[in-house]
């Protein structure tokens, strides 16, 4: 799974995982492919990459999950030149509402202190270098995954069809794979990576430069014992205009590139809200 940050992808990851023909790495975001120096050579490399699927034998899929690859320049390539063979899942949502769910969580692990209406504001450029906005951009980071793979390799889905209809998006999933639809899926449903604080983001910066060491029950328990629940008022109704606007031309172009209606996002939603 691919992408897209702030889509649901922390959910379909362990939908996946609970399914019991499917392996996915026991790390969340291995981040092999979008890490300078990490997917090349080094203490990492690819050796260091397949010690996240031990014990997948047996298994009839094997994958991992991070969204983040989407949205790097050349994670599409680098992908393709390791597995070219691999079936890539993508999840969208809508851009506003993914932009503001991404600074809602910066600013709740404290890593930006300016107002979102203050970023949307920006003139360009400056405010296409934002990452909130720049990870919104699904054509471009699209494009360059259909240039290095077959169309039949890239499944897409919305994450307003995983609201609508999980059951039956689940199973289209199930069918891109090639795995049974009608097996028992512990959990379907469960809401996973709801919006949170830190309490000592001192402790997050150690999980984070020891993260590719770190066995992964230990990882979970600090990440519990460090997160407590923090809640965001709904985007303002200047920004959700603004930002309709901004992403107008790139919706209708992304529909045609997906085949798929999004009349949906197309209107401002003033209640959009964080998570």
């Amino acid at each position: 799974m691919i992408g897209a940050s702030k889509a649901g992808t922390t959910s379909l990851a362990a939908y996946l995982a609970a399914h019991p023909q499917i392996f996915m790495a026991r790390r969340k975001e291995v981040r092999y492919f979008d890490t300078d120096g990490v997917w090349e050579q080094g203490e990492y490399g690819l050796a260091w990459y397949r010690t996240h699927f031990e014990g997948s034998e047996g298994y009839l899929r094997v994958g991992e999950a991070t969204p983040t690859y989407l949205s790097t320049r050349e994670g599409a390539a680098r992908i393709k030149a390791t597995l070219p063979d691999a079936k890539l899942i993508v999840m969208l949502r809508e851009p506003g509402a993914r932009a503001y769910s991404h600074w809602c969580h910066a600013v709740a692990w404290k890593g930006d202190d300016r107002t979102f209406d203050e970023i949307v504001a920006l003139p360009e450029p400056a405010r296409d270098d934002e990452i909130y906005l720049w990870q919104s951009h699904y054509v471009p980071q699209l494009k360059s995954f259909f240039a290095e793979f077959p169309r039949e390799q890239v499944h897409v889905l919305l994450i307003d069809d995983m609201k609508a209809d999980l059951t039956g998006s689940f199973a289209d999933v199930c069918r891109f794979l090639g795995v049974g639809t009608d097996l028992p899926v512990k959990g379907l449903g469960d809401v996973h990576n709801a919006l949170h604080a830190l309490r000592w983001v001192n402790l997050r910066w150690w999980m984070d430069k020891h993260a590719r060491r770190m066995p992964r029950w230990l990882s979970y328990s600090l990440h519990r014992l460090n997160s407590k629940p923090i809640s965001f008022p709904p985007m303002s109704a200047e920004s959700r205009e603004r930002l309709t606007a901004m992403f107008a031309d790139e919706v209708a172009e992304l529909e045609t590139l997906i085949g798929r209606d999004l009349s949906a996002w197309k209107a401002p939603q003033t209640a959009q809200r964080s998570g």
